[in-house]
């Protein structure tokens, strides 16, 4: 029985775990593995980044997309494979996770929120990038 004030194990907050993690190695949910290596195109890159629906994790250069996707997600994804500006630019890695997983399109599904391309330098500061 809680006294007046407490929180009953029902009612107490708990702290979930993130839905979406750039770390995520779960073998029933397939997705995109975005790590972005040193760049020197940043604002360009996280655009990418964003524009793919992606999620952080923790990590400041690994990012999630989970399947399904929308064909936006799709061309931005395809553009980050092929992000290339030398050697000397930095490189980003897109992996399918689990290895051997369908890429899945589904034009019925909402675009992703792309409220952070407002201010990229703001929103990589707030996804870890200062934490090298």
């Amino acid at each position: 029985m809680a006294t007046e004030g407490a929180q009953c194990e029902t009612c107490r907050p708990h702290v979930a775990e993130p839905a979406c993690n750039g770390d995520h190695t779960g073998k029933d949910i397939p997705f995109y593995r975005i790590t972005v290596g040193g760049l020197e195109c940043f604002e360009e890159a996280i655009g990418l980044v964003i524009r793919a629906g992606a999620h952080n994790g923790g990590n400041p250069r690994v990012f999630a997309v989970h399947l399904p996707i929308c064909e936006s997600q799709e061309k931005a994804l395809e553009a980050l494979k092929t992000f290339d500006h030398g050697s000397d630019g930095g490189s980003i890695k897109v992996e399918l996770v689990p290895e051997g997983a369908e890429a899945v399109v589904d034009p019925g599904l909402p675009e992703p929120d792309l409220s952070g391309l407002g201010d990229i330098h703001d929103w990589w500061c707030t996804h870890g990038a200062g934490r090298r």
